[in-house]
């Protein structure tokens, strides 16, 4: 979830330039985890610039969706008193399963009283999570991603004119690869269906583009 007024770097940086008060310090960000943490079974939290993630795991759909609405509540009552306000277009629902009868379920999660918005596909970070927990959409967007880039290989690499093998070879580990590559410490426990689909891309730049 994304929290308006909360990223502590970067809005650091950002009210600086526009002359602006600083909206928060480290010490808010302190009192945000403690009020989170107010109970004994809260949820995690995970923190990356003005990136905020809760999560919580149990085999009981109607106790996890109490626990992450008790720490909204929390955090509701900390932003009042702190005239933070929350864009809740941006704050994004989801639950993860490999119970099949559960993969259309939606959460009731609010915050400042409205529903958040379900997505069986969320983004953090750059890595795509599906709500299936087996990485097929992360590997899928980035394969999709890795063909559009291969195009540029393909322009290169023409049979009457190109770029010799190490220009191609260069602009293959900067442009492609790293895109084959992100999140791969996640998705290498995919399925063989799955990971085929990375090096189908990958075995495509040397195959196609190849020049005799």
């Amino acid at each position: 979830m994304r929290y308006i007024g909360q990223g502590l770097s970067s809005l650091e940086t950002f009210c600086s330039l526009m002359c602006l008060q600083n909206p928060v310090c480290q010490k808010a960000y302190d009192k945000i985890n403690a009020k989170i943490a107010d109970n004994d079974n809260a949820p995690q939290i995970g923190l990356f610039a003005e990136d905020v993630v809760l999560w919580c795991s149990d085999a009981n759909i109607s106790k996890m969706e109490s626990q992450l609405n008790r720490s909204l509540v929390n955090i509701q009552e900390f932003a009042r008193n702190h005239k933070i306000t929350f864009n809740v277009s941006k704050h994004t629902v989801s639950l993860f399963t490999t119970n099949t009868h559960l993969y259309n379920y939606s959460p009731e999660l609010f915050l400042t009283s409205e529903r958040l918005d379900y997505s069986k596909y969320l983004t953090y970070l750059g890595f795509t999570l599906d709500s299936k927990v087996n990485c097929g959409k992360h590997i899928e967007k980035i394969a999709d991603k890795a063909r559009k880039r291969l195009k540029i290989l393909k322009y290169l690499s023409g049979r009457d004119w190109g770029s010799d093998a190490s220009t191609l070879r260069i602009t293959y580990t900067t442009l492609v690869r790293p895109v084959l590559e992100y999140g791969c410490q996640i998705f290498q426990v995919a399925s063989p269906t799955n990971l085929k689909k990375t090096g189908k891309s990958a075995t495509q730049s040397c195959e196609d583009y190849h020049r005799p």
